[in-house]
């Protein structure tokens, strides 16, 4: 049985305290890097559709340009340029997509 956190109210075990600082952490991060201050209750981000595929995209891009690396299709040093050039062209899309 967790012990219950110093100060917490009765019935409220270590677990749940760390789990609100957990929470709370995430969304002060998320803040700071303007993702968001998190999630809010019964409110769902009008991107977050848009986000979700970004990322998977992201994940299945990345994880195969890993394979073709470890197998020797691609070479790292003709890889790491391309991957800072779509980088900054991402930012910059990004950049110009919130001014319109």
């Amino acid at each position: 049985m967790p012990e219950a956190a110093e100060g917490a109210a009765p019935g409220r075990s270590g677990f749940d305290s760390m789990a609100d600082d957990l929470k709370r952490v995430g969304g002060e991060m998320r803040a700071q890097l303007g993702l968001g201050g998190g999630p809010q209750p019964g409110v769902q981000p009008a991107n977050r559709g848009r986000q979700t595929l970004v990322l998977g995209l992201f994940l299945v891009v990345f994880g195969g340009l890993l394979l073709a690396i470890n197998t020797g299709l691609v070479q790292w040093t003709v890889v790491w340029p391309v991957v800072v050039i779509a980088l900054g062209v991402a930012l910059l899309a990004r950049a110009l997509e919130r001014r319109s």
